[in-house]
């Protein structure tokens, strides 16, 4: 069997369109890097949620020492040394 020759409009309508080569192209170069960059802004905001627990846990007090101020009378006067 053999094939009836093309005419030269049938080969052209039967490759793809240069510019859909290059879109289809420049579509699977670019998925790569977005979906990098989606799964490191997760990451990113879970590591500054994180960030920002453990300050706030630094500044709520609970590891912070007691302060035992005197409960004598309120002089002006610089405390006296202990030998």
């Amino acid at each position: 069997m053999q094939s009836s020759p093309k005419s030269f409009s049938e080969l052209e309508s039967s490759r793809p369109a240069p510019n859909k080569i290059a879109s289809n192209l420049m579509l699977g170069m670019a998925t790569a890097p977005v979906l990098c960059l989606l799964t490191g802004s997760q990451f990113l905001g879970k590591l500054l949620t994180g960030l920002s627990q453990s300050s706030e846990d630094v500044f709520r007090g609970d590891r912070l020492p007691l302060l035992h101020f005197p409960q004598g009378s309120h002089k002006a006067t610089a405390p006296e040394e202990e030998f």
